[in-house]
């Protein structure tokens, strides 16, 4: 009796620029593990594999993009940003997301604040970093996937440095001229305070990097936050004062 095999493609996503791994390392191939077979595999092209009696079609495609999500706030970003260790410092946590000309950061305040006022501390403090240096600011939206966040955008001419990551400039030479563009929105989501932040680190008198332009664009199509949640009103009943032991 003749055994037929039914054929079935299934399409593997991995991911590019994480884990040390570059798109163009993985044009090279790959090795696939199935049980105690090992195949060597083409990445982007169909392959056949056979699974006990089944003959399997698949393809490995890199991804180009990952998920980011944290406490109602998430957006998608390119593969080739990678997220650092979130650091709390004074009470602001911290989330940064870095890539090779581009970088990602969302920070979280604690207390009562407005998103307006934020907004304005975070854009002055970063214009104080440059000292003297001439900066160039605007207003700018960027539009979510359900809303819209308003914003500040600081441009400044200055050098890479080295270990700062996309601050500087991640793979561009110390002491190179770059143009580094950071744009600052804050908004409410749930009932805490959020400050994004995303840069690029672009050659001086160039243009966006590909990379910025499509972070901007995953941010345009995926950022997602919770409705605004005002925390309860403090008591209008003055607390009674214990007086003191003497």
């Amino acid at each position: 009796m003749q055994s037929w095999l039914r054929e079935t493609l299934l399409v593997l996503p991995i991911i590019a620029g994480t884990a040390g791994v570059s798109a163009q390392e993985l044009a090279g191939g790959c090795r696939l593990t199935i049980g105690a077979e090992v195949y060597n595999v083409p990445v982007g092209k169909p392959f056949a594999v056979q699974i006990g009696e089944q003959r399997v079609t698949m393809r490995i495609d890199p991804r180009s993009q990952t998920d980011f999500t944290i406490e109602g706030v998430s957006f998608s970003h390119p593969a080739s940003l990678v997220a650092e260790t979130p650091v709390d410092e004074g009470g602001v946590a911290i989330w940064a997301i870095q890539g090779p000309s581009s970088a990602i950061m969302l920070q979280r305040y604690d207390g009562e604040l407005a998103p307006e006022s934020l907004l304005k501390v975070l854009a002055d403090n970063i214009a104080e970093q440059y000292g003297k240096q001439p900066i160039q600011r605007q207003a700018v939206q960027l539009r979510g996937a359900d809303r819209t966040y308003p914003g500040q955008q600081l441009r400044v001419s200055t050098t890479a440095a080295s270990g700062q990551g996309a601050t500087a400039g991640q793979g561009v030479a110390e002491g190179t001229a770059v143009d580094l563009v950071q744009n600052v929105f804050t908004f409410a989501s749930g009932d805490r305070v959020y400050a994004l932040i995303v840069q690029d680190t672009r050659p001086a008198g160039g243009g966006e990097t590909p990379e910025y332009q499509e972070t901007l664009r995953l941010l345009g199509e995926t950022l997602k936050t919770a409705p605004s949640t005002p925390k309860p009103a403090a008591s209008a009943t003055p607390q009674r004062s214990v007086p003191r032991r003497r």
